[in-house]
């Protein structure tokens, strides 16, 4: 097995992953426009490391058309996915090595690939005033109780580190920020559909109703969105 610091740029995760989740890219722009928008968020520039593809940018643009949009990311398998407009610009460079500086960064699932997350999230929130974080929640009840799906998730995906809410959340206030605002974002409902599910999402809608808080704490099948500003003169 390759490592996990080279799977990026080896072919080895485009090779599991061949669209690098970009069909993931309008469900997760859904809920990081709906941050901004509800919070009345404002900024001309708009820029998202780690972007993969690229695709989250194009699906806010189309929200957000006024606005200018700029990619980083590291790994030129993905980019090569990726296309630039005139409103829209790509970047196969590291955004922390750079002057450049934003109104809004997207952080979306990134810093669980990163060895020193805390480190990589407190540097990264000095390029903008606020951050917008998409971030996986594999830590339940479920994926803890099955035998090797915390390895699998490291395995195929590249995750090297495992968040609850309260751990996400926790994370980001050690990193030097403040929580605006944070909402779950249902893939497992949103994504997952057809026949196959339909009598699980049923069942799922219910218990979301009932406790937004159930399915993510012991089913697993969501993600969390997270706005969040620097607060000056904070360290990890």
């Amino acid at each position: 097995m390759s490592s996990l610091n080279s799977i990026y740029s080896n072919g080895e995760y485009l090779k599991n992953h061949p669209t690098w989740h970009a069909e993931d890219a309008e469900f997760k722009a859904k809920y990081i426009h709906e941050l901004i928008k509800r919070n009345s968020i404002e900024g001309d520039s708009i820029c998202e490391i780690g972007c993969g593809t690229g695709q989250i940018l194009h699906e806010l643009h189309k929200k957000m058309p006024n606005k200018k949009y700029f990619g980083f990311e590291l790994s030129s398998d993905a980019l090569k996915l990726s296309k630039s407009t005139q409103n829209i610009s790509f970047y196969n460079e590291d955004l922390l090595k750079t002057d450049q500086n934003f109104d809004i960064m997207v952080m979306a699932d990134v810093f669980e690939h990163v060895d020193d997350y805390l480190g990589f999230i407190s540097e990264s929130s000095k390029k903008a005033k606020y951050i917008v974080f998409h971030i996986p929640l594999d830590l339940n009840v479920i994926d803890l109780i099955r035998d090797h799906r915390l390895s699998y998730k490291r395995n195929k995906t590249g995750h090297l580190h495992f968040f609850s809410t309260e751990t996400a959340l926790d994370t980001l206030k050690q990193a030097g920020l403040k929580i605006i605002d944070h909402m779950y974002t249902p893939w497992c409902l949103e994504l997952q559909t057809g026949p196959k599910y339909f009598l699980r999402n049923i069942i799922l809608a219910i218990l979301n109703k009932i406790n937004k808080k159930f399915i993510p704490k012991y089913i697993g099948g969501m993600s969390l969105a997270v706005i969040a500003e620097k607060i000056n003169g904070t360290h990890p």
